[in-house]
């Protein structure tokens, strides 16, 4: 995690690095570490595209949403799920699950009862298609590769004629 972190913090001091593409086909993992790294993502001021591949489970759904642009190939599933060990860690009364679907709803556009309903639809949660991810606002776009990258090389081209515009503006 450590590790992940330091080179987020390096992609996003790093001048010469416009832009971040995260490819996501991920089975889970630690949640408070994947919520801890998708807040790091959802901070940058550097564009920052994430595309889904094959089946994208658990923690795995905040990390893509925390990019600006998310994408999913149409063969793609996302697992929608409840954490499996949801403790209560004294943070006023905030379970990591709450954390984790507030941050959800906040970085994407799903509404939270749909959220909620995809959560409790059975004992795992519900595996969604790309078509009901993008539909319900999990994720932005269905495309691929080229589409990710397309969208990410516009978004920092439109950041560097910002840095430009504000450059002219304080020499005015």
């Amino acid at each position: 995690m450590w590790a992940l972190t330091r080179q987020l913090i390096e992609i996003e001091s790093n001048p010469e690095i416009n832009g971040l593409l995260i490819v996501l086909d991920v089975v889970g993992g630690d949640a408070e570490a994947g919520l801890a790294v998708a807040e790091i993502v959802a901070s940058m001021k550097k564009p920052v595209v994430s595309l889904l591949l094959g089946s994208t489970n658990s923690i795995g759904l905040p990390l893509a949403i925390a990019a600006r642009k998310s994408y999913i190939v149409p063969s793609a599933t996302v697992l929608v799920c409840p954490v499996c060990m949801d403790e209560d860690l004294g943070l006023g009364g905030n379970t990591l699950q709450e954390r984790i679907n507030k941050f959800i709803v906040n970085h994407s556009g799903i509404v939270e009862q749909d959220l909620h309903d995809f959560l409790l639809a059975d004992e795992i949660g519900s595996i969604i298609d790309s078509e009901t991810a993008k539909n319900c606002g999990l994720i932005d776009q269905i495309g691929g590769l080229s589409d990710a990258m397309q969208k990410l090389r516009a978004m920092c081209s439109e950041r560097e004629r910002n840095k430009r515009r504000r450059t002219k503006k304080s020499w005015d």
